[in-house]
């Protein structure tokens, strides 16, 4: 994402003794888990509301270098990607939006969440 989207990240960091640490990014990153059909369901939606995406596919952790990621990428029509995870980026509303019009049974796995920080919170109405 930082990447594609510069204004995502801070400036670097350094430690009053000079240390220099990368940059982090400006926004909250929160990370949820779900199954395959929980993936999929979440990425058709947000390609179909214009967000910004980036794939991970398994194909992705059979490779060496970026060049062959997005070849590996390339070589698959998109109802077809095994997908292992995305990133979406976008305003807030659509975003929150894409979140809020899953049902339960759509949601599969999806149970978790974890911010930049790393501390994990339940979702409001989930059973561990």
């Amino acid at each position: 994402m930082a990447g594609g989207v510069p204004e995502t990240v801070g400036l670097p960091y350094e430690d009053a003794s000079g240390t220099v640490y990368l940059p982090m990014f400006r926004q909250p990153v929160l990370v949820y888990t779900a199954d395959n059909a929980a993936l999929a369901w979440t990425h058709e939606r947000a390609v179909g509301h214009g967000l910004r995406v980036a794939v991970y596919t398994e194909d992705l952790f059979k490779t060496d270098h970026d060049e062959d990621n997005r070849a590996a990428v390339r070589a698959v029509a998109t109802q077809d990607l095994r997908l292992v995870g995305l990133t979406v980026f976008g305003p807030r509303n659509p975003v929150d939006a894409r979140r809020g019009e899953e049902t339960a049974s759509e949601r599969g796995s999806v149970d978790r969440e974890r911010s930049s920080t790393g501390a994990q919170r339940r979702r409001p109405g989930r059973c561990p």
